[in-house]
């Protein structure tokens, strides 16, 4: 029997003990995984039932999601649940694209895909996480922040303006995509051009390391601004 075969053998074993956990649970449950994993994050404080199965069923869930190489971490007290890469102790050596170190630094926190992490998501993320905490820390328990602010905000990250229609369309599909993974909530109320920053952004990235992101991302602005501006002067 080759190495392979083990390989095969091992997944299989895994395949069917996936398959009799997921026998033994009721189907709201099933369709709480599925959500889970399609959008990475539950926020379930405003829906009682969702969170006394996650309470019930929290062993199952981990047991369950770590076949498939996923953490399930859930907040009893936030009512917040969510899932990330499972580490391995085997994959710390693995060689990094240094390139995108910094742009990964925050897919790595959470389960956001890195391939659909874009430079300009990430800020995105990291200005919003440190909005959070300049509100959070001065006691404020909803936190919410409107498009405006937001967009100032981004500047110093960004070689475009965000006040053009390509760069405003831009940043809107990633608000979108945040309130689809429950970072962010846009506010249900006639001034549409507010949200409300969700308490699962605490989890995505750590306050310290939220600081050196946005402060390599500012001095890679600034260089790409200098020498946009040398080549013009060549060019005159």
């Amino acid at each position: 029997m080759g190495v392979q075969d083990n390989f095969n053998e091992t997944d299989e074993s895994l395949e069917l003990e996936n398959t009799n956990l997921v026998k033994e649970v009721e189907p709201r449950v099933r369709n709480l995984i599925v959500e889970l994993l399609k959008s990475g994050s539950l926020v379930v404080a405003d829906n009682q039932d969702d969170f006394l199965l996650l309470v019930k069923h929290e062993p199952f869930l981990k047991s369950y999601l770590r076949n498939l190489n996923i953490s399930f971490l859930f907040n009893r007290e936030m009512g917040i649940a969510y899932i990330k890469n499972l580490v391995r102790e085997d994959e710390d050596d693995l060689p990094r694209d240094e390139a995108n170190d910094e742009t990964n630094a925050v897919a790595d926190k959470f389960l956001i895909s890195k391939t659909m992490l874009s430079p300009f998501k990430a800020i995105v993320i990291l200005v919003l996480r440190r909005f959070y905490q300049e509100r959070f820390s001065k006691g404020e328990t909803e936190i919410v922040i409107d498009i405006d602010h937001l967009k100032n905000a981004l500047v110093p990250y960004l070689n475009t303006s965000v006040s053009d229609r390509k760069d405003a369309n831009k940043l809107n599909g990633v608000l979108s995509y945040l309130s689809d993974i429950h970072l962010i909530k846009k506010n249900n109320s006639e001034d549409s051009d507010r949200y409300t920053i969700l308490p699962l952004i605490r989890y995505v990235i750590d306050v310290e390391k939220m600081n050196e992101m946005l402060k390599e991302f500012e001095k890679l602005n600034g260089t790409v601004s200098e020498d946009n501006d040398d080549t013009e002067e060549e060019r005159a």
